[in-house]
């Protein structure tokens, strides 16, 4: 194929690639993390640079190095061409996730054994927590598929602690009228078809509407954040299953469970000073563990304590499955309220990136009742997903059909990848002029704070995570900041020119630096561009490709679906080129869309015509004149 086939062949890759990101890429999607990128886009240009020359022809020779490699996307995307990798991130709950990955790769049948042991020994010790004791209206042998609380908080005009207003409409079907609501008579909870109905417990009519957690029932004023007075949570209701009779319902739980178990979780504070961190302070809790509920913190500290206990487990196979057990904590925690019935049924700890204490929260009970969020089944297909892929590596479809057979993950350079906990600017492992490559996707300068968010997950506690000064190092080196002004930008400008000429001085004379980047605002990108410039690097060649999850860009009504794909080379180089202008990719990308095989791919949109526009910011100093070294020409 020529250049310009090989790049329409992988941008339809990554639109293919991105629709289920639990199949593309299970191996490392075994836990949360927020800004994993497919691996297409970095496959692909990895291989162009081969092809005109940047890279060895033989990768086993070559070394390369990603300093914000967060989720892993890039170093494993490298390691699997046989590169010898290093992997660096700021953040210690990113390098769990790594280290945990590949110790799955290397490790899947001893990782497989353990967690079954440790679910079977979680269940013997706390599954009777989740029985549902003296409520007459249901069979004695019941236990709680999920249990209901209400946010109890402080009233300033009452100056006590006050429920809310409680009835209506709790969540929708997704597919089918109806959903789940509460009884205004009653209080009584039940599924139903039509929000007209008669109540199945006390026989009244109600006109069911969106329920309303927002005032005080007594005397009807606004709840406030209060950081001296944390809300409480009362448990209302459950939905039961009896296994004997095999029926389930919903029921009103009467009485304030109380345990004798206590927890033993890491007692790590929160700070006042966040983005984020701010958000949940201002609700009183002061303490990571406390956006559990009681029960929650009992599970999670047996599961703690039982990996750290585990003398068969090595001290990276305790960190691949706590990070494995981290993805309970997405779904368990006072952050999770219903979401609606006919799909997944709590909405997760993240969603829409805030720390947002809820009013009606929705427990899971863990154990296998059901394939539902939160549970160790979720756990389970996680694992068995992953294994499937470590053994039979495949590049899937946007419906989950595998179609080709992929480059193998347990390869010798997937064994010697070196996995760091450090900031970017001080990662030392390499020797100066020794790396081929450098590839990043660089974080921006106005985006999510993963930092803060990802203190909640050190409340299962591995190494790094627990070691203080690592999270010392996230504070003082972090390169987002939240807010997009022109000293927000200069500021994340000089963090990213500390960054830069760090990699320029790894980088062998010859070597190169691939950046993946998207944003729609100029400042971003002059910002970018000066840092750069000012680091001794000059832009050698670029491409837009498709980047974007399928259900990750949700939030915006014109989301940006694709990266900006730079290849840079020192300004020491002898041969300068002339990449592509922004309006021939446009040009082609839209001739390219009316091909048959291109019609299910969307088109571009505003705001990525902007992103691609402003690329000028790093042609505007290059002659017209190309040399073609690296950069492909537009159709005909």
């Amino acid at each position: 194929m020529t250049e310009e086939e090989e790049w329409g062949a992988s941008y339809l890759a990554s639109v293919n690639e991105s629709g289920r990101k639990d199949l593309t890429n299970p191996i490392l999607y075994i836990s949360k993390w927020w800004a994993r990128r497919l691996m297409t886009p970095f496959s692909y240009a990895i291989d162009r640079m081969q092809r005109y020359g940047g890279l060895p022809v033989n990768l086993a020779d070559a070394k390369g190095w990603d300093g914000v490699s967060g989720g892993g996307t890039i170093p494993f995307v490298m390691a699997r061409k046989g590169i010898q990798v290093y992997s660096s991130d700021i953040n210690p709950i990113a390098v769990d996730l790594q280290i945990g990955a590949k110790n799955l790769i290397l490790n899947y049948e001893t990782i497989e054994v353990n967690l079954d042991r440790i679910i079977k020994s979680v269940e013997d010790e706390c599954g009777h927590l989740y029985e549902l004791k003296n409520i007459a209206t249901i069979p004695s042998d019941s236990m709680a598929c999920y249990t209901y609380y209400i946010a109890k908080r402080w009233c300033e005009k009452c100056s006590s602690k006050k429920h809310p207003s409680i009835g209506g409409v709790i969540c929708r079907h997704h597919t089918e009228s109806g959903g789940l609501v509460v009884c205004s008579h009653c209080n009584e909870m039940q599924r139903v078809q039509d929000y007209e109905y008669e109540c199945n417990n006390c026989g009244k009519k109600n006109k069911a509407s969106k329920s309303k957690y927002k005032n005080c029932a007594d005397c009807d004023a606004k709840f406030k954040p209060n950081s001296e007075h944390a809300i409480d949570y009362i448990p209302m209701w459950a939905k039961w299953y009896s296994r004997k009779e095999k029926t389930s319902g919903y029921c009103q739980i009467q009485e304030e469970m109380e345990y004798q178990n206590k927890d033993s979780l890491p007692a790590i504070s929160v700070s006042k000073n966040g983005y984020n961190t701010e958000q949940i302070y201002s609700h009183g809790f002061k303490v990571w563990k406390e956006l559990l509920l009681d029960r929650q913190k009992i599970l999670f500290s047996t599961i703690n304590n039982l990996i750290e206990s585990n003398s068969d487990c090595s001290e990276n196979d305790k960190v691949t499955l706590s990070v494995m057990m981290r993805g309970l904590l997405e779904y368990n925690s006072i952050l999770c309220e219903p979401k609606g019935l006919g799909t997944g049924h709590i909405r997760h700890a993240f969603h829409n990136h805030v720390l947002h204490p809820k009013s009606l929260v929705c427990e899971p009970t863990p154990f296998k009742l059901s394939r539902q969020s939160g549970s160790f089944n979720t756990v389970l297909k996680k694992l068995k997903n992953a294994k499937n892929e470590i053994i039979s590596p495949s590049i899937m479809t946007r419906d989950g059909k595998k179609v080709t057979q992929n480059l193998r993950w347990d390869c010798d350079a997937m064994n010697s990848m070196e996995i760091t906990v450090s900031a970017a600017e001080n990662m030392n492992s390499m020797n100066d002029e020794d790396l081929d490559i450098a590839a990043f996707d660089i974080p921006y300068f106005d985006s999510v704070m993963y930092d803060e968010l990802s203190n909640y997950f050190r409340i299962l506690s591995t190494k790094n995570s627990d070691e203080e000064k690592n999270w010392i190092q996230v504070n003082e080196f972090t390169a987002v900041s939240k807010g997009d002004t022109q000293s927000d930008a200069d500021k994340w400008g000089k963090t990213m020119s500390r960054i830069f000429t760090h990699v320029h001085k790894k980088l062998k004379p010859e070597g190169r630096f691939l950046i993946s980047y998207h944003h729609s605002k100029k400042v971003a990108w002059t910002s970018l561009a000066g840092a750069l410039k000012s680091s001794g690097f000059v832009i050698e060649d670029w491409f837009p490709i498709w980047a974007e999850m399928g259900t990750s860009s949700s939030h915006s009504k014109t989301p940006i679906r694709i990266d900006l794909m730079m290849i840079f080379k020192k300004n020491s180089a002898r041969e300068k080129t002339t990449p592509k202008q922004p309006l021939d990719w446009i040009k082609h990308i839209e001739q390219c869309q009316g091909n048959e095989h291109w019609k299910d791919v969307k088109k571009l949109n505003e705001k990525e015509i902007e992103c691609i526009n402003q690329m000028k910011v790093f042609l505007d100093d290059y002659s017209s004149k190309p040399t073609n070294h690296g950069s492909v020409s537009a159709g005909n």
